[in-house]
């Protein structure tokens, strides 16, 4: 619903610059998964340099700061399968670690 309301007021600008605006939040919504993905409350640090070894991203970026431009720039979205299975991974393991019984392995 919001959405759409978005595109109705972008529609009201002038050419260009409703053009760039409707641009601007496409490319916004289309890494929503990658932001998802990296902000995973069970991720670890463990987790996020599994990320860097399989993406080819540098493992000196910190994740915490990471900035949406940098997303863009480092083309993440082009591996959201893999950081969505070790996001999903990091979810799990941290459920699984919340539940543990101490005494048992």
């Amino acid at each position: 619903m919001q959405l759409l309301a978005v595109q109705t007021s972008v529609t009201a600008l002038p050419g260009q610059r409703a053009v760039d605006l409707y641009n601007s939040i496409d490319q916004f919504w289309s890494q929503l998964p990658v932001v998802r993905c990296l902000r995973a409350p069970g991720l670890r640090d463990r987790h996020w340099r599994r990320m860097c070894d399989v993406t080819h991203i540098s493992a000196e970026i910190d994740r915490k700061q990471l900035t949406l431009d940098q997303i863009l720039n480092l083309g993440m979205e082009r591996h959201l399968d893999v950081l969505t299975d070790m996001s999903n991974m990091a979810t799990t393991e941290s459920m699984l670690e919340k539940v543990r019984v101490p005494g048992l392995v």
